[in-house]
């Protein structure tokens, strides 16, 4: 702070080599800005974790309870019909080719088609089980995530 406000400042010098008082006063507003957008950001966190105490009954707040939800529709025949996509149906999905209706996985016609990232396609339970062991695709073993699979539904 001293060498701030103690030092005397050549008026030559400083038309030589440019005054940088409009540069730092800029530089602490932008600061000043990303300060307060900071502390706005905690305040309203806080306040949706507090909402997110009373959860509406409606939502899954656990694995478990979408695990019992799948079996509930697996064990109900004509749900799970309508759920899934069978591809040796060619009125679902009519627009896929018959020649792309086969998971290279399996070798038989998907059932509730995925797309990978890089876009090939697969069914949904060959695809999750090939990426848990091996995260790439395994066609042309881009890196592809499970979190990644986009469901063709």
């Amino acid at each position: 702070m001293r060498y701030v406000f103690g030092h005397n400042k050549d008026p030559e010098k400083l038309s030589r080599t440019g005054n940088y008082s409009l540069l730092g006063g800029i530089m602490l507003l932008q600061f000043a800005v990303k300060l307060l957008l900071k502390i706005q950001n905690a305040t309203s966190q806080d306040d949706s974790q507090e909402e997110d105490v009373a959860t509406p009954s409606g939502v899954f707040t656990e694995v478990k309870q979408l695990e019992s939800v799948q079996t509930s529709i697996d064990s109900d025949q004509k749900l799970a019909s309508r759920l899934n996509i069978d591809l040796s149906d060619p009125k679902q999905l009519p627009y896929l080719p018959e020649s792309s209706r086969g998971c290279m996985l399996c070798l038989s016609p998907m059932v509730n088609p995925a797309a990978a990232n890089c876009g090939h396609i697969f069914c949904w339970s060959c695809i999750v089980d090939w990426i848990r062991d091996h995260p790439e695709c395994p066609l042309c073993r881009q890196v592809c995530l499970e979190q990644n699979l986009l469901p063709l539904c």
